[in-house]
């Protein structure tokens, strides 16, 4: 009887750890957001150019991580990006928002950046576990377009981002 409460006690802390870790991909369950995902190779392969990791039009003139002389070394300290996009669904773009920060609402959230001008919204901010960090950034243009993105990496690329390796226009 032992083994089998042990067993089930086991099984939980397992599903519930996991359940934890990919609950932002519950936001591509979202009807009208695109989903793209970066791995650690996929992030190299886009250091290697000396290119930023840009996330489309219209947050290109926005949102972009890394570029410039020390672009390969602060995507190096990512290993997964993760994003979610909607056009103009007004009803997908309040879902995402929605749905996104709530999974934070457990998490020892800090807001670093909230930026609103000319009808855009920037917002950013981190949850620290350790030696990892999940980097939020939340952006809404005025014609109803929302990205959301959850960079995780080493505790290393918090403190890059302080120092500017991420550019808001």
């Amino acid at each position: 009887m032992k083994r089998i409460i042990l067993c089930v006690a086991m099984a939980l802390m397992v599903s519930v750890a996991f359940g934890q870790k990919d609950a932002f991909k519950q936001l591509a369950d979202i009807k009208g957001v695109e989903y793209k995902h970066y791995d650690k190779q996929a992030i190299q392969q886009v250091a290697a150019t000396g290119k930023p990791l840009s996330f489309g039009s219209p947050f290109d003139s926005y949102i972009q991580l890394g570029g410039g002389q020390d672009s390969a070394e602060f995507l190096g300290k990512m290993d997964d990006v993760m994003v979610f996009k909607t056009t103009d669904d007004k009803k997908a773009a309040s879902q995402l928002k929605k749905m996104g920060f709530s999974f934070l609402k457990n998490e020892k959230y800090e807001s670093m950046i909230d930026v609103r001008h000319a009808g855009v919204t920037i917002k950013i901010g981190c949850v620290e576990d350790g030696d990892k960090v999940k980097v939020i950034n939340y952006g809404k243009d005025k014609y109803g377009t929302s990205l959301f993105l959850v960079v995780s990496g080493s505790a290393e690329l918090l403190n890059s981002m302080k120092k500017g390796s991420v550019s808001i226009d």
